[in-house]
């Protein structure tokens, strides 16, 4: 199993801490950030496998955080999490900006573990 290192940006901190359960559960590195815009610092400064993002964020939002990213070239994979319906419009704009996956809260444990063993198998694969 390779460790995945997942950086996960969203503003409610209690919900950033049990994502953080789940994932040192499954054995893998996790930080978060409560902030969009300190979250693109962490993102281009760090060398994080996978990026957890919250969609629905005061001042700099999810999207925010996706445009940023991409003036930055940043090229890593961004799984975004969402309490909200997404429009059409939406998810056509997630998918133009190549996020992923996209998931919906609540997370369980075993839908975050399949997407995390989803994910690894796709590295391996490359990898190889």
């Amino acid at each position: 199993m390779k460790v995945v290192k997942i950086l996960h940006i969203e503003d409610n901190e209690d919900i950033a801490e049990l994502f953080q359960e789940m994932i040192e559960i499954l054995g893998h590195d996790y930080e978060f950030v409560t902030d969009g815009k300190e979250g693109v610092k962490r993102v281009t400064e760090g060398n994080f496998d996978l990026i957890f993002l919250d969609i629905t964020m005061p001042r700099f939002s999810g999207f925010d955080v996706l445009y940023e990213l991409l003036n930055h070239h940043h090229s890593g994979k961004i799984v975004v999490i969402t309490a909200s319906e997404l429009s059409t419009s939406q998810t056509s704009e997630l998918e133009e900006l190549e996020v992923y996956e996209t998931i919906k809260k609540p997370v369980i444990l075993n839908s975050l573990s399949n997407l995390l063993d989803s994910f690894e198998k796709k590295m391996m694969d490359i990898q190889h």
